[in-house]
C-alpha cells in the first residue's frame, strides 16, 4: 500500500481508469490510450513519469508527471507539465491526494524542472476548489488564464476559398529549416516546446509525419507553421454519454446538424475520428497566415472522413479569430503555473508578458 512509479504491469488497470472516468460537462468525453497506456505520456514528453497509488495490488490513484524542453522568456530550459490526475471514488475523502502530492514534490527535489502547467476544465469545480486551496503539502496554482479548446466539425456543405498565401506540405522543405523556424518564432511565446530535428521520426512525434505539416510560404521563406497530428493510434477521445438537457435534445439537434451539413453528434460508446492542430506557430502574429493554413487543412482533411479537429488558444490570443468562420464546440479550462513556493524555489513574477502557447497534442 503506498505511492509507487507505474510500470507495464500497472498498464491494464491504467487504462481502465481512464476510460471509466470521463470529464464533466455537457458532452462526457473519456481521454483513452489504447492499446498501451505508455504510448501517450512518452509523446511530446524527453521524460514522463506516472505516479499512482497502489492498494493489495489494485491503483486506487494516478497522475503523470511530464517534462521536456520549452522557452521559457524566451529561452531554452526544461519545464513541465502535470496531468492524469484521476481518484477512484473509494479514496477520494482520504488522505491520498495528500500524500500523492508528498510524493510528487519527492520526484520534483530531482530538479529537472522549474515548475508546471496543467488545466482544469471549468466545469470540474470541485477539483479546482481543492487544488487550488492552499492546503499543507499542495502546491500552488498560480492562475494564468482560460484557455479554449475549440472542437471544429467539418461541414461537406462548405465552400473553399483560396487563401492569401502559398501552401506546401512538410515534405517540400528542409526539416532543419522548418524546425528553425519553429525556435526562432516560437521563443516569441510563453512555453512553446524547443523542437529539433531527430524530434521527427522519433517516439517524441509518435505517428506524425512531415507531410502532416502545412507551411506558409513568402518567395522561398516560411512565414507559418501548423501540424494536422492523428494521434488515434495511442489516444482516443471515447464519448462516454450525455448531460441530460443534451440527451434530451440530442435527436433535434443531430437532424439540423445533418441538414446544415455536419455530422450528427456520436452515439454514447464511440470514439471521435479527429486530428489536432499543432505545431501553431506564426510570424508576427498575422491571422491572415493561419488562415490560410486552416483553409489547407480543412479541405484535405475533411475528404479523408474526419468529423473535427482540436484547436487550442489562450483567452488574450488573438489568433483565435480565425476560426469565428468555423463551427466549433469550445470547451473551456484555466490553465495553472504550478510550484512549490520553496525557498530558492520558481518566482512566477520572472516571467515576463510573452502569451502562453499550449501543445494541444501533448496534454
Amino acid at each position: 500500500m503506498g505511492y509507487c512509479l507505474a510500470e507495464d504491469k500497472h498498464d491494464t488497470q491504467l487504462r481502465s481508469i481512464l476510460r471509466d472516468a470521463p470529464m464533466p460537462g455537457p458532452v462526457r468525453i473519456a481521454y483513452c490510450r489504447e492499446p498501451n497506456y505508455f504510448l501517450g505520456t512518452s509523446v511530446c514528453s524527453k521524460e514522463s513519469q506516472t505516479l499512482i497509488y497502489e492498494n493489495q495490488g489494485t491503483v486506487e490513484a494516478m497522475s503523470c508527471r511530464s517534462l521536456k524542453p520549452m522557452f521559457i522568456n524566451g529561452e531554452q530550459q526544461n519545464f513541465g507539465y502535470l496531468s492524469g490526475l484521476r481518484l477512484n471514488p473509494t479514496v477520494r475523502n482520504t488522505m491520498v491526494l495528500g500524500r500523492g502530492y508528498k510524493a510528487l514534490k519527492a520526484l520534483h527535489n530531482d530538479g529537472n524542472s522549474l515548475a508546471y502547467l496543467s488545466t482544469i476544465t471549468r466545469d470540474n469545480i470541485m477539483a479546482k476548489k481543492i487544488l487550488t486551496s492552499k492546503r499543507a503539502g499542495l502546491p500552488v496554482y498560480h492562475d494564468l488564464g482560460q484557455y479554449t479548446t475549440f472542437c471544429v466539425l467539418f461541414n461537406r456543405f462548405r465552400k473553399y476559398k483560396s487563401g492569401q498565401y502559398r501552401i506546401v506540405q512538410g515534405g517540400e522543405v528542409p526539416l532543419e529549416t522548418i524546425t528553425l523556424f519553429l525556435r526562432e518564432q516560437g521563443k516569441n511565446r510563453q512555453f512553446y516546446p524547443c523542437y529539433q530535428p531527430e524530434d521527427f521520426n522519433s517516439s517524441y512525434l509518435r505517428d506524425f509525419r512531415r507531410e502532416d505539416l502545412y507551411l506558409a510560404m513568402k518567395g522561398q521563406e516560411i512565414i507559418g507553421v501548423v501540424g494536422a497530428w492523428d494521434q488515434s493510434g495511442f489516444k482516443q477521445f471515447h464519448i462516454h454519454g450525455y448531460s441530460p438537457v443534451v440527451k434530451m435534445t440530442k435527436p433535434v439537434v443531430n437532424t439540423f446538424l445533418r441538414l446544415f451539413g455536419f455530422s450528427s453528434f456520436p452515439e454514447p460508446g464511440s470514439t471521435l475520428r479527429q486530428f489536432t492542430l499543432s505545431f501553431v506557430c506564426i510570424k508576427d502574429e498575422n491571422p491572415d497566415i493561419l488562415a490560410s493554413l486552416l483553409q489547407s487543412v480543412y479541405q484535405d482533411k475533411q475528404k479523408q472522413g474526419y468529423h473535427s479537429f482540436l484547436c487550442g488558444f489562450h483567452e488574450k490570443d488573438s489568433l483565435q479569430k480565425v476560426l469565428k468562420p468555423f463551427f466549433s464546440i469550445r470547451y473551456h479550462t484555466t490553465l495553472y503555473l504550478v510550484y512549490w513556493p520553496d525557498k530558492g524555489g520558481f518566482n512566477p513574477g520572472s516571467l515576463d508578458g510573452r502569451l502562453p502557447y499550449l501543445e494541444l497534442a501533448a496534454l
